[in-house]
């Protein structure tokens, strides 16, 4: 019996020898087919990165869906671009959503902008730039081929800062596949993850479609912010097949050309160094602002919006001031005509002190001829405008403004 149980053990040790040694290749071509896997997928990326970089010619058409989610803030938005250069230095770009929408032509010679919803355009010759001599920025003035790049120099980093790629299961095709990406946040970025699932045309290592989300550390709470993007491309053209006339621009009737979007012939002389309009509006608050009762006071107002990408980056140089000069008198009053529910929580989000007034029905807009946002105001001590600034401009120049009424 006992010889019995040595010779049963002696088996089971046998079998089990053998098992593992005919499981172990099997396992380790597993792991091998795992990391082949992981390797093909990489190297499509590379390969897409490429096609991208070497792009010369190219028309595509997409549609953007991107959602920021934060505590206590919502932003939505939707926006189709066209994109599209030749061989000749031409280009184009538009955008186009509810709240905004802009074109831009280079034709080889002239630069053309196009502001529909102000029924403006803009030209400037190929050797002038898109910055005028006082270094204003308009947000509308832009230079077709750099905006072109958009998607050009998106994916020609798609294998960039890449730290896991994989084939997604049940999205392949003989035309099509699937591929999983994370990454590294970018240098000066907050900590934080970036995932992106890409759709690729496997003939021309084009992306068709791409899903990315990432999650960014937010200094001001301990809830990070998220934001998912979904980039559908509806129309795409690479090679001899971008048609000519993509590159003409033709004004449309009923615009009129202008040296400065926003600001008409006569909107700054009928307003600079007149008794500013009277108002009364509320604030986030609640509080009730009257312009007659800041008479003695510099009061500097701010036309924005949440949606306004010029106004974003100036918010944080309007707050520098309201800091750096509230006690020599200055009075900040930002103006914005959207919900006060969204705004509110955008400005809270953001941190900013000074207060914002609720102009829901655009009747102060209106009466201070606001076309375009931002739009900065100046008014003296004694009620007059002492300066309209229609765009983006440096804080210098601000602080420029502000000297000529006393406030340095």
């Amino acid at each position: 019996m006992q010889i019995s149980k040595q010779s049963s053990l002696s088996v089971n040790i046998t079998i089990t020898f053998v098992g593992l040694l005919i499981l172990q290749p099997v396992i380790g071509s597993q792991r091998k087919s795992t990391l082949r896997d992981d390797e093909k997928a990489r190297s499509l990326l590379v390969k897409v990165a490429n096609t991208y970089a070497d792009l010369r010619q190219f028309y595509f058409e997409t549609l953007e869906t991107t959602e920021t989610l934060s505590k206590g803030f919502t932003r939505s938005s939707q926006v189709r671009y066209v994109t599209a250069a030749d061989a000749e230095d031409r280009a184009r770009f538009s955008e186009s959503s509810t709240v905004n929408s802009g074109l831009a032509v280079f034709d080889g010679a002239i630069h053309w902008n196009l502001a529909p919803l102000l029924r403006q355009y803009t030209r400037r010759n190929a050797a002038s730039s898109v910055f005028t001599d006082d270094g204003h920025s308009d947000a509308r003035v832009v230079d077709a081929r750099k905006a072109a790049l958009r998607y050009k120099k998106r994916y020609a980093a798609v294998a960039t800062r890449l730290l896991s790629a994989r084939f997604i299961n049940g999205e392949n095709s003989k035309r099509q596949v699937g591929v999983e990406a994370s990454y590294s946040m970018p240098a000066g970025m907050p900590e934080g993850k970036i995932f992106r699932k890409y759709w690729i045309d496997t003939k021309l290592k084009l992306v068709t479609r791409e899903l990315s989300i990432a999650s960014i550390a937010n200094p001001n709470t301990e809830h990070p912010t998220r934001v998912e993007q979904v980039i559908a491309f509806s129309s795409t053209a690479i090679g001899n097949d971008i048609p000519a006339e993509i590159f003409v621009f033709t004004p449309s009737s009923g615009t009129e050309l202008v040296e400065q979007f926003g600001v008409t012939s006569n909107s700054v002389s009928r307003l600079a160094n007149r008794r500013a309009p009277q108002f009364e509006l509320q604030g986030f608050d609640g509080t009730t602002y009257r312009l007659q009762e800041l008479i003695g006071k510099v009061v500097l107002l701010d036309f924005w919006a949440t949606w306004c990408k010029p106004c974003r980056i100036d918010l944080p140089h309007i707050e520098a001031l309201y800091q750096e000069f509230s006690s020599q008198g200055l009075v900040v009053l930002g103006v914005n005509t959207e919900p006060r529910d969204r705004s509110q929580a955008f400005f809270e989000h953001q941190g900013y002190s000074f207060p914002s007034l609720v102009d829901l029905d655009a009747s102060v807009s209106r009466l201070y001829l606001v076309r375009s946002i931002p739009t900065l105001v100046v008014i003296d001590r004694e009620g007059k405008i002492s300066s309209y600034l229609v765009g983006l401009y440096p804080e210098e120049r601000l602080r420029s403004e502000l000297s000529k009424v006393g406030i340095r």
